[in-house]
C-alpha cells in the first residue's frame, strides 16, 4: 500500500504488492456512484450472499476478487468519482516486472486533497449527501472486514493457524487499510456532518506483527494508541534485533520486556568492546558522590582514556557551575548496576566520546551525569540516595543537554526519514519507562543518539512544519499533464490555493530595509531575511503555478477569499495517518504544557505557587497521559517520578518505607505461580496486600497534596484505591487504558475531607413504578438519509449490533420534575462497561441491574456522567446539598440497537445542583 510513508530500515515479510484480480472476473463495480442504495445491493446483484463472503474470504480467490471489486474500486468510486475529481481507476492499477495487474494507491492522497478544495467551492447540499454516502459505505464495509477479521482469530487460536501471507491475506488487509485511511481522512476533512470513529483490525497484520518481534502486550496497547495505517507501518520495523525476551508478556498487559530481576542482572560491554574478557568494572570514589551530595549540590563525572572517573560538583555549597549532559538510558540495555557505581570500561568511554561530541574537542572531556554512576548505591548511602533521588528534576533541568542513549535508537540509520526516526523514538524502550518521561519532560535541550550521530529534538519538531506538506503536494501536481490537471475542477482549485502562497506584507517590508542601526529593526529585517530563506521553495509557488494558471486561461478566476481557505486548510489538516501518528510523538514526549512546567517549576517550588485556575488540573492529566501504559522494575517509584514533576514534597513520599526486593520478588512469584501452593489457591490469598501496599500509600500522600485534579479521573478505566475516601482514585497512573478519549471530559475536582468534590450532570436513580420488562427499540436516524432497505437493517442487527446481555442494561425513565429534554437520549438505554477495571470485589462484578431492583438497593443509586463516559455511585449521606457518594463501577449509554427483557428505573435529572462527593 505506496500512500503510506515506508521505512528505510529492515522490512518485515509483508509484500507490498497486491495482485488486481477485480479484472479477470465479470463482477467489476460500476465506473459511476451508485449511491448507498447501489453499493449496498451490489453483491445480492451477483449472486452473494454476506455470510458466504465472509465464511470463505480467507481462502477463496474468486471471493477475494469480488470483494476486491466492491469494497476497493467500489468504495473508491462512492467517495471520488464526481465531477470534478475525474477519477481514474487506472491511477490505482499498474504492472508489475512480471506484466501482471497489481494495486497502487500513490494517487489516494491526491483525491483526498481534491476533495478537501471540493469542500469550500461546492455546495453545501452536494457535500453533505457526499459525507454521507461515504460514511454509510464505510460502516458496512468495515462490518464485513470485521466480521472476516474475528472469524481469522477464531480459526488461528483453534487450529494454529501459521502466519502465511497468501494473495487472499493481502487484498483483505489492503481493503482494512484503505478504510482505515479514508475513516481518518473523512474524520480530518468533517465539515458539514460528524461521522463516527470506525476501529479498523487486521488479524493478519497482529500475526505479522508478531513474527516481526512485537510481543503480545505491545499489541494490545498498540491496538489503543494506533490506526490499522500506523501499525502496518510499525510492522516493517524488524523488533527482533532488540533481543528481548516476551516470555513473560500476555495480552491485555504492557510489555514486561524491559523490567529487570536485580538478582541476575549483569551489567554489560558496549558493542565494539575490543577485549570483553580484560574490560573491567570501573566508576568515580564513592566518598566523593556523597560529599557533592551532602553539600546540596550533584555529582558529575569524567574521564579520560583508561583512567577512573574523577568526580566535580555541580552547585550546592563550593560547588562549580559548568555546562554539562545528563544520560537519559534504559537499564534493560546494560548500563545499570545495582550493586555498584561502576560500568565496564568500554561503557564508560563509549558514554564519554557521545558526551564529547555534542561540543568542540576544546571543551573535552565534557562532565555528564549518570544515574548508574552518579547516584550512591548501598545501604550505608541511604540518606545520600534519596537526596539525589529528590534532587533528580532539578539534575535533568539545569543540565545543557539530556542526551538520550538507547541501544534501538542507535541501530536506527540517521539517513532514515523523519517519520521513521520519531516511529523509533516512539517504540523505543526508553520511551516505556517511567524515570524517562522525567527526564525528557523537564529537559531544556534534548538530543537522541540515532546511529553516529546526536540529532536535536527540535529538528525533529522542525519536520512538523505544515508549510512543508504544500510543497509535497505541489510536487505531486507538477507530474500530471497539463491537460488531466485542466480537466479536474478540484485540481485547478488546489493549484489556485498554491499560487496564493507568498510572505507577508510585514515580511516583504523588513526584507527590503537596509541595513538598521537600530539593534531591534536590525533583528526584525535579519529575521525577515531568514524566513524567506527557509521558505524559499513555499514561496517560489505562486510565480511556478500563476505563471501555469496563465497559460491554460485560468489566471482570471482567482479567488482570494476561497483560494486562500484551502492553502490554510491544507496547512492544517494532515490526512494521512502514519504521519499524523508520527506529530503526536512529539506530543507525547514534550507536552503541550511543558514550556509552563519549565518556567514555573525551574526550581521545583511548593506546588501552590502553580495553582492558577485549573492549571495544575491540566498538568496532571497531561502527565498521566504521558505516562499511558509506561512501566518500571520498581512501582513505588511512581508517586516519586510523579511529585518531582509536579513539585510536591518528596521527603513525605519517601518517609513510606518499601518492602525489600527479595521479599516482593518471592510473594509476587508466589502470586503468578498458584498452581504450586494449593493452599494459597483454595484460600483465595493474594500477596499483593502486601507487596503493594508501600504503592498505595505513597499514591494517598501523592494526590493528598495534589487537590486538584481533571474532572475525567472519576472516569478512568484502571484500578482504584478501593479504600475509604479513595474509591475515585486510581491505584497507578500508567495503565494502559487512559488515553486521550477523556479528552472531551471537561471541569476538574477539588478533594476534600470525605473525597473528591466534582459538579456536574446527574441523575439519581429509583424504582420505576412500572417494573415491567421493557423492549428496547433504537431511536430513527435523522436526516434526510434514513438507512435504506430492509437488507440495510438486517445486516445491520445481524453484524453491527452489539448484543450485550439484558441484564447488563437498563431503562431509564425520566421521573418529575425532570424536564423530558434534560437527559439525553443515549443516557436512557444504559449498560455496565465491559472489562471495568475499576471493580473492588468479584460479588460486585456478579450484580446485575436486577439484582439493583430487587434488593432495593436502586433506590439509593445515582449514574454521574459526561459526554459518553459514566460512573455508578451509591449515596450513603446527604449533607448540606452535598451527595456523600461511594464509587460502585463504570457505565456507558448501551451500544445495542435492541434489547428484550430490560429491566427499568426511574431517573431524577440532577443538574449540577450540589456537590458530588466521591469517598
Amino acid at each position: 500500500m505506496d500512500h503510506l510513508p515506508s521505512a528505510y530500515s529492515d522490512k518485515a515479510s509483508i509484500s507490498p504488492t497486491v495482485p488486481c484480480l477485480a479484472l479477470e472476473f465479470t463482477f467489476q463495480y460500476p465506473r459511476q456512484p451508485q449511491g448507498i442504495e447501489g453499493f449496498l445491493q451490489f453483491p445480492s446483484q451477483h449472486g452473494y450472499e454476506l455470510k458466504v463472503l465472509v465464511d470463505r474470504a480467507s481462502s477463496d480467490r474468486k471471493i477475494c476478487s469480488f470483494l476486491q471489486s466492491w469494497l476497493f474500486f467500489g468504495l473508491l468510486t462512492e467517495t471520488f468519482a464526481r465531477p470534478n475529481y475525474s477519477l481514474e481507476r487506472d491511477d490505482f492499477i499498474q504492472s508489475d516486472n512480471d506484466g501482471d495487474s497489481v494495486i497502487t494507491t500513490k494517487a489516494l492522497p491526491r483525491y483526498l486533497w481534491y476533495w478537501l478544495a471540493a469542500r469550500t467551492h461546492e455546495y453545501r447540499e452536494d457535500m453533505i449527501e457526499l459525507e454521507k454516502t461515504v460514511d454509510d459505505c464505510l460502516r458496512l464495509a468495515h462490518s464485513i472486514l470485521h466480521s472476516i477479521n474475528q472469524q481469522r482469530r477464531q480459526s488461528s487460536s483453534c487450529e494454529g493457524t501459521k502466519t502465511e501471507w497468501t494473495v487472499e491475506a493481502r487484498i483483505l488487509l489492503s481493503l482494512s487499510l484503505l478504510g482505515d485511511y479514508l475513516t481518518f481522512a473523512r474524520g480530518q476533512l468533517k465539515q458539514y456532518t460528524t461521522t463516527t470513529p470506525l476501529y479498523w483490525e487486521s488479524a493478519f497484520l497482529d500475526e505479522v506483527m508478531i513474527d516481526a518481534g512485537w510481543c503480545i502486550g505491545e499489541l494490545s496497547t498498540l491496538r489503543d494508541e494506533c490506526n490499522l495505517s500506523s501499525r502496518y507501518y510499525l510492522s516493517t520495523m524488524n523488533r527482533k534485533s532488540l533481543g528481548k525476551n516476551h516470555e513473560k508478556c500476555s495480552s491485555g498487559i504492557t510489555c514486561h520486556a524491559n523490567q529487570l530481576d536485580y538478582r541476575t542482572y549483569e551489567t554489560r560491554h558496549a558493542p565494539d568492546c575490543a577485549d570483553p574478557v580484560g574490560c573491567e568494572e570501573i566508576g568515580p570514589p564513592v566518598e566523593d558522590l556523597v560529599r557533592a551530595i551532602e553539600q546540596g549540590g550533584c555529582a558529575l563525572v569524567e574521564t579520560h582514556g583508561s583512567r577512573p572517573p574523577g568526580v566535580i560538583q555541580y552547585g550546592g555549597t563550593g560547588g562549580r557551575e559548568m555546562p554539562y549532559v545528563a544520560i537519559s538510558h534504559v537499564w534493560s540495555d546494560g548500563r545499570g548496576n545495582p550493586w555498584r557505581n561502576c560500568l565496564r570500561l568500554c561503557q564508560l568511554q563509549h558514554i564519554q566520546n557521545l558526551v564529547n561530541n555534542l561540543y568542540e574537542p576544546e571543551h573535552w572531556p565534557v562532565p555528564f551525569w549518570m544515574d548508574t554512576l552518579c547516584i550512591p548505591v548501598g545501604r550505608e548511602h541511604t540518606k545520600s540516595r534519596r537526596a539525589a533521588i529528590i534532587r533528580i528534576a532539578q539534575t535533568f533541568r539545569k543540565a545543557d543537554k539530556v542526551l538520550v542513549v538507547d541501544r534501538s535508537l542507535q541501530l536506527c540509520s540517521t539517513d532514515s526519514s523523519w517519520v521513521e526516526k520519531l516511529m523509533h523514538i516512539q517504540y523505543s524502550p526508553w520511551m516505556t519507562r517511567l524515570w524517562t518521561y522525567l527526564e525528557c519532560r523537564v529537559s531544556r535541550n534534548l538530543y537522541f543518539q540515532l546511529g553516529n550521530e546526536a540529532i536535536f529534538s527540535e529538528n525533529l519538531e522542525d519536520q512538523l512544519v505544515q508549510y512543508k506538506r504544500l510543497v509535497e503536494i505541489s510536487n505531486t501536481l507538477r507530474k500530471l499533464p497539463e491537460e488531466r490537471l485542466d480537466s479536474s475542477p478540484s485540481a485547478i482549485q488546489l493549484v489556485r490555493a498554491i499560487s496564493s502562497a507568498k510572505p507577508s506584507e510585514q515580511t516583504a517590508l523588513y526584507s527590503l530595509m537596509p541595513p538598521q542601526s537600530d539593534p531591534v529593526a536590525e533583528e526584525l529585517r535579519q529575521g525577515a531575511l531568514n524566513l524567506l530563506e527557509a521558505r524559499k521553495e513555499y514561496y517560489a509557488l505562486g510565480d511556478i503555478w500563476q505563471q501555469f494558471l496563465g497559460k491554460l486561461g485560468h489566471l482570471n478566476d482567482l479567488d482570494d477569499d476561497n483560494d486562500d481557505m484551502v492553502r490554510v486548510d491544507i496547512e492544517v489538516y494532515n490526512v494521512c495517518p502514519v504521519t499524523k501518528h508520527a506529530h503526536n510523538s512529539v506530543a507525547s514526549m514534550r507536552g503541550k504544557l511543558a514550556g509552563l512546567v519549565f518556567e514555573q517549576l525551574t526550581d521545583m517550588p511548593d506546588i501552590q505557587t502553580t495553582r492558577q485556575g485549573n492549571t495544575i488540573a491540566r498538568l496532571f492529566d497531561e502527565i498521566s497521559n504521558g505516562l499511558r501504559a509506561r512501566t518500571t522494575s520498581w512501582l513505588d517509584d511512581e508517586t516519586v517520578c510523579l511529585g518531582a514533576l509536579l513539585g510536591v514534597d518528596l521527603a513525605k513520599i519517601q518517609e513510606i518505607q518499601p518492602m525489600g526486593w527479595w521479599w516482593r520478588k518471592r510473594l509476587d512469584r508466589i502470586d503468578c505461580q498458584k498452581s504450586r501452593y494449593p493452599l494459597a489457591r483454595k484460600l483465595g490469598i493474594s500477596f499483593s496486600r502486601w507487596t503493594e501496599a508501600c504503592q498505595r500509600q505513597r499514591m494517598k500522600c501523592f494526590l493528598a497534596q495534589i487537590q486538584d485534579f481533571p474532572l475525567s479521573i472519576i472516569f478512568w478505566n484502571a484500578p482504584r484505591l478501593g479504600s475509604k475516601q479513595w474509591t475515585w482514585a486510581p491505584r497507578s497512573l500508567m495503565h494502559r487504558n487512559l488515553g486521550s478519549e477523556y479528552s472531551f471530559v471537561l471541569g476538574t475536582g477539588k478533594l476534600g475531607s470525605a473525597g473528591l468534590e466534582v459538579i456536574t450532570t446527574a441523575y439519581k436513580l429509583s424504582s420505576s413504578p412500572h417494573q415491567n420488562i421493557t423492549r428496547f427499540r433504537s431511536k430513527p436516524r435523522r436526516g434526510n438519509n434514513p438507512r435504506p432497505s430492509k437488507f440495510f437493517h438486517n445486516f445491520y442487527s445481524l453484524v453491527i449490533a452489539d448484543k450485550s446481555s439484558a441484564k447488563n442494561a437498563i431503562i431509564i425513565r425520566p421521573a418529575k420534575p425532570t424536564p423530558p429534554e434534560a437527559l439525553r437520549y443515549a443516557w436512557l438505554h444504559v449498560e455496565f462497561l465491559p472489562d471495568d477495571k475499576t471493580i473492588t470485589s468479584s460479588s460486585e462484578s456478579r450484580r446485575t441491574w436486577q439484582d439493583y431492583i430487587d434488593s432495593g438497593i436502586i433506590d439509593n443509586l445515582a449514574i454521574i456522567y459526561q459526554s459518553n463516559f459514566g460512573i455508578l455511585v451509591q449515596i450513603y449521606n446527604i449533607h448540606h446539598e452535598t451527595y456523600l457518594v461511594r464509587h460502585v463501577r463504570l457505565v456507558r449509554p448501551a451500544t445495542g440497537s435492541r434489547e428484550d427483557n430490560i429491566p427499568t428505573a426511574s431517573g431524577t435529572w440532577m443538574n449540577r445542583r450540589g456537590v458530588w462527593c466521591i469517598a
